[in-house]
């Protein structure tokens, strides 16, 4: 599967991610504004996601909205 375009919503700011897994989503918006991955919880659609998720395997349409939460 290839990476696709969505949105993540990361304390209100909204930012274009290009991703194939949760992990790489994670890392990606670890690199754009500094949120570690290993403090992340990302959520779609009200479920908490695992970083092994495919984005297409759980949903995820191209454009969608998906929020990284910061855990400590």
């Amino acid at each position: 599967m290839p990476p696709m375009n969505v949105v993540a919503s990361v304390r209100g700011k909204k930012i274009d991610i290009e991703a194939e897994t949760v992990a790489e989503l994670s890392e990606e918006v670890e690199e754009k504004c500094g949120l570690k991955a290993s403090e992340q919880s990302v959520l779609f659609r009200g479920k908490v996601l695992s970083p092994d998720d495919k984005l297409e395997d759980i949903g995820v349409a191209p454009g969608n909205f998906i929020t990284p939460l910061h855990i400590p």
